[in-house]
């Protein structure tokens, strides 16, 4: 599994946000560990509030599943 410092998790977190920007999309990030365990989470101005708890639990699935997130819903 691929570990991620804290500032390269944030620093993917600025680029999906910046994406999520340019297709005029608001969305919450949720960057996890490959435990599943949450190193950042950035809900942008206008994403859902549910959203802030819903992309950590995505995300760890993802991360304990190895599926892409697509495939969880």
């Amino acid at each position: 599994t691929m570990s991620l410092t804290l500032s390269e998790a944030q620093a993917i977190s600025v680029r999906v946000r910046e994406h999520a920007t340019e297709l005029g999309a608001r969305v919450t990030v949720a960057i996890v560990d490959g435990g599943g365990h949450l190193q950042v989470l950035d809900r942008m101005d206008g994403a859902p509030p549910l959203s802030a708890r819903i992309a950590p639990a995505k995300a760890s699935s993802v991360a304990l599943v190895h599926r892409d997130g697509g495939e969880l819903i």
